[in-house]
């Protein structure tokens, strides 16, 4: 339930501590001279614990044989047992999904798949004000008795006993397939449950989101229908046609770039950038241009188009757009997501604002944690307004909207407070929450909201490790701009994608003087500038910098990420400010 926040730190954010990455230098010669790499690429692997020729292999090129046979995961051959069963009744199945990119990806896998091994599938995602997150026993209810005989539900299930009685009962089957974290108490009574983190499960990968798990059934299902000689006479689906949509779910959902992760997305990637179907055709085309498919490009331009739909309307009509063979409605419902997205950001800066004077009013600058509400707050940003509150103070906050007379809210966290556990000592004011250490969302009654921020307050201050309250900036090396160059740029390349797990990697020169500065776009947040350094001067931009954008003149040290700026077809180096501070020795 995460979602991406800008392509960049804002200078705004609270000052953090700069840590260089101490290098190694012996480990990182004999690593360099083992793999055949430069020294600067060793140095980086070394830092992400990959520290063989054969793990830098595996990580710098990642092989769709790699892979674990998906029937390591717990639930695995009954849920394909019960799936092909229940197909051969000719029995109506139904996917339930998430409004979110995690979940729209994943019913997109099983749907594109069961539709083409000839099962009666159809999908249902619920939407956000009307059914509310998670499995919603009344629209369970009108599935079931509609005909569904076996609900799959993907990237929510796993706490909602209720629902999954309600489809039981009525006589139908029910499989989770859910990637978030195991509730305290009960588990729901479905049939088969497949989740990564069920204490049973040995499946040597926790951190699929629910995209992967999709993909990974659809793998399951492919050998077993194998197996039993289906694909004789017909022909057989190309699971790697799947790809793009877990590499677009697990990007979106933020699970860690590593392992499986790291394989899907990479070749999925590749596959998205290449692929003719109408929908994904349509999406890279109004999302993307001619920009190149890559995980920045899908965290920051693909995945809020499709998240836009599930916070202000429906959906469904992403299902249909990842789904369609028909162009013309493919490019409309991309459009009309665009124009959704940019409505979006409209609403999100105008709660933005408010939310960061209502913060600064009632609790100020210090307080432990952040509790948000206002009756004319939209609940489909409350999340990404959270995340813009933690960046603004790096402390935890939850962002509330009050819709039809309940409070539907939305956290983000920092690193070191577990959002959840924090949450599970106000359960008593809430009327049902869920989600990730970093975040979750709640349903609770206006009421209770006074009694809940003092609730979660002393949640986070009894929680929050004292080292966890002064943000850092991890920086990779310390260059001079003689090194920063464009074959630096294309070795460091070789460790795309990035993401979370695998962060881009951020550098540290000192006495950097600011040669010339001006800003670019509307709002006066962003700015252009040359900066010196050696004896070289290089472009940089520095987005969201505001007042701490610094002036012509001034001797700074600056954390930034090289990039290539892509110009009218012209590739130019150019370097993206992460934080600046005044010089030091």
């Amino acid at each position: 339930m995460s979602a991406p926040s800008a392509p960049t730190q804002s200078l705004h954010a609270v000052p953090r501590a700069w840590r260089v990455r101490q290098r190694d230098a012996d480990a990182t010669r004999v690593l360099a001279e083992a793999s055949g790499l430069s020294e600067p690429i060793a140095h980086l692997l070394l830092a992400r614990g990959i520290t063989t020729a054969d793990a830098a292999r595996t990580f710098l090129q990642p092989r769709l044989t790699d892979l674990l046979s998906p029937s390591g995961l717990r639930g695995m051959d009954p849920a394909v047992q019960l799936i092909l069963a229940v197909m051969q009744r000719e029995e109506p199945i139904v996917v339930y999904g998430d409004y979110d990119v995690d979940g729209m990806t994943a019913s997109s896998t099983l749907f594109r798949f069961l539709s083409a091994v000839g099962a009666k599938v159809s999908v249902f995602l619920p939407d956000r004000f009307r059914d509310g997150y998670g499995l919603n026993p009344d629209r369970v209810n009108d599935l079931v008795t509609a005909g569904a005989r076996l609900i799959i539900t993907v990237d929510c299930g796993i706490t909602a006993v209720g629902a999954v009685k309600v489809a039981r009962d009525l006589g139908a089957d029910v499989i989770i397939v859910d990637h978030h974290r195991l509730p305290s108490g009960p588990l729901p009574d479905a049939s088969v449950i497949i989740n990564p983190h069920h204490p049973e499960c040995t499946f040597g990968f926790k951190e699929l989101c629910a995209a992967g798990l999709a993909f990974h059934l659809a793998m399951a299902l492919r050998a077993e229908l194998r197996a039993r000689g289906a694909f004789l006479e017909t022909p057989e689906p190309d699971v790697r046609d799947l790809l793009p949509f877990a590499a677009i779910g697990t990007i979106a959902d933020l699970v860690p770039l590593r392992g499986i992760n790291r394989i899907l997305t990479a070749h999925g990637l590749v596959r998205f950038a290449a692929d003719r179907r109408a929908g994904l055709r349509a999406l890279r085309a109004v999302a993307l241009g001619q920009k190149s498919v890559t995980a920045s490009a899908v965290a920051f331009q693909v995945a809020p188009r499709l998240n836009a739909a599930g916070r202000l309307s429906s959906p469904m009509k992403c299902f249909e757009l990842l789904t369609t063979d028909d162009g013309e409605a493919a490019f409309a419902i991309a459009q009309g997501l665009d124009a959704e997205n940019t409505e979006r950001r409209g609403i999100q800066e105008t709660i933005e604002k408010s939310a960061l004077a209502q913060a600064l009013e009632q609790q100020g600058e210090s307080a432990a944690a952040y509790v948000l509400w206002d009756p004319g707050w939209h609940a489909g940003v409350a999340g990404i307004v959270a995340a813009r509150v933690v960046e603004r103070f790096h402390r935890p906050c939850a962002v509330i909207a009050l819709v039809d007379g309940v409070g539907k809210g939305s956290l983000r966290s920092i690193s070191g407070f577990d959002v959840l556990a924090g949450l599970e000592r106000c359960a008593e004011h809430l009327i049902q929450f869920g989600g990730h250490a970093h975040a979750a969302g709640v349903t609770i009654a206006p009421e209770n909201l006074p009694a809940f921020r003092e609730a979660f307050v002393r949640a986070a201050e009894a929680l929050t490790p004292k080292e966890s309250l002064t943000p850092t900036l991890t920086l990779d090396d310390e260059l001079s701009f003689g090194r920063v160059t464009t074959e630096l740029l294309e070795h460091l390349h070789l460790l795309a994608p990035f993401g979370a797990g695998n962060p881009e990697p951020a550098f540290l020169t000192r006495g950097v003087r600011v040669v010339r500065r001006r800003p670019v776009g509307q709002t006066g947040e962003h700015f252009r500038l040359e900066l010196g350094h050696d004896g070289l001067t290089l472009p940089a931009v520095a987005f969201r910098a505001g007042e701490r954008c610094p002036n012509v003149g001034e001797l700074i040290d600056i954390a930034y990420k090289p990039e290539f700026n892509d110009w009218q077809g012209q590739l130019t180096l150019q370097l993206r400010l992460v934080d600046v501070r005044p010089a030091t020795n």
